[in-house]
């Protein structure tokens, strides 16, 4: 096995999202807080040891796809750069060492549920929600704004309402606006239908609207 193969198969490259956990921190004005900075880092790298397995599973699961896709196809997985008893063997490593954070921050209680509620998330999402109508798309929404109630816990900063409101409908429309444009790049007018999605061509206008529609709702809460 190449440990080359199996760091790029954890996607390293997208764990740049989870630094949201660092939002509530950076709102608190703790940012030259050497405490809640090391706390927001042990956050940081659970969320993206558990994302890293996520994204294992969802290899093994697409294999076959992948291998037809024009870019996908160079996935470490689908290249057999790694076999799928590889990629197996590294979840449970990855989830162990995510989980084994949680002693280590102030709100133990509340990180835990965090990451329990994110990866119970993100596997419906890999197994169910992303073939769902809007339902993905809510999934989306609810990981990221779960990544700052993290954030939260990690660093024992008070929940914000507003924050968390504004978060959701945040990333709900951004979550849209990439829908769309997967519709947008569609021209058979098959929607999303053959990459597994929901989704058809006709409902590029619905998607718009909602997505404006969040984005202004995401604005009314800033002001």
């Amino acid at each position: 096995m190449s440990v080359t193969a199996m760091i790029r198969a954890m996607r390293p490259h997208h764990w740049l999202k989870n630094g949201l956990v660092f939002v509530p921190i950076l709102l608190n004005h703790d940012v030259f807080d050497p405490a809640a900075l090391w706390h927001g880092f042990i956050a940081f790298i659970a969320f993206s040891l558990i994302a890293s397995a996520v994204y294992l599973l969802n290899d093994i699961k697409d294999v076959d796809a992948d291998r037809r896709h024009p870019t996908k196809c160079r996935r470490p997985l689908a290249a057999g750069e790694i076999t799928a008893g590889q990629a197996y063997a590294a979840v449970p490593i990855l989830l162990i060492a995510a989980f084994s954070t949680v002693p280590l921050v102030p709100q133990p209680t509340n990180f835990l549920l965090a990451l329990l509620a994110y990866l119970f998330l993100a596997l419906a999402y890999l197994l169910v929600l992303k073939r769902k109508l809007l339902v993905d798309v809510l999934g989306l929404a609810a990981m990221h704004t779960l990544r700052i109630l993290a954030g939260n816990a990690a660093a024992a900063i008070p929940l914000s309402s507003w924050l968390l409101a504004f978060a959701m409908f945040l990333f709900f429309s951004l979550a849209l606006v990439k829908r769309y444009a997967e519709l947008r790049l569609t021209q058979d007018h098959s929607g999303l239908k053959k990459a597994g999605r929901g989704y058809h061509a006709e409902d590029i206008e619905a998607l718009s609207q909602l997505g404006m529609a969040s984005g202004c709702t995401c604005a009314l809460i800033m002001a």
